[in-house]
């Protein structure tokens, strides 16, 4: 059974179908569709995290650095602060990304050099990107 279909027989069972009527509807043996509904219904499929946040940079240069790379919020904040505590990788990267706090230039310079990136290409919000 699809991924729907499943959904679809969790649906009629909750709305008092039985096991029989949903098989019955889906042309499918009663097995089956116990089989399905003990079954956890696959989620979606999430997009990577580095993916993720490279759609809420607001520096397409930056976004295309965060893509090419793979690099996850905690890899950024270490890439930028070698030997530091990660605690708090996550309230320093996302205001950062969207435009809300200040990237200091000192951690632009470590980003270009990191990742071989001109500051041009970082920094501007009007960067073409591939």
């Amino acid at each position: 059974m699809t991924r729907e279909q499943k959904i679809e027989a969790y649906t009629m069972l909750v709305d008092g179908k039985s096991c029989q009527e949903i098989a019955d509807a889906f042309g499918v043996d009663v097995a089956e569709v116990r089989a399905a509904l003990r079954a956890k219904v696959a989620k979606p499929e999430k997009a990577p995290a580095y993916e993720e946040l490279a759609n809420i940079c607001v520096y397409p240069g930056l976004a295309q650095v965060i893509r090419e790379n793979e690099l996850t919020a905690k890899a950024l904040y270490l890439a930028l602060h070698p030997g530091a505590d990660a605690k708090g990788f996550l309230t320093w990267v996302r205001p950062r990304l969207i435009g809300k706090s200040e990237i200091k230039t000192s951690e632009w310079l470590a980003l270009s050099e990191a990742y071989e990136v001109s500051l041009d290409t970082l920094m501007k919000p009007d960067a073409l990107v591939a």
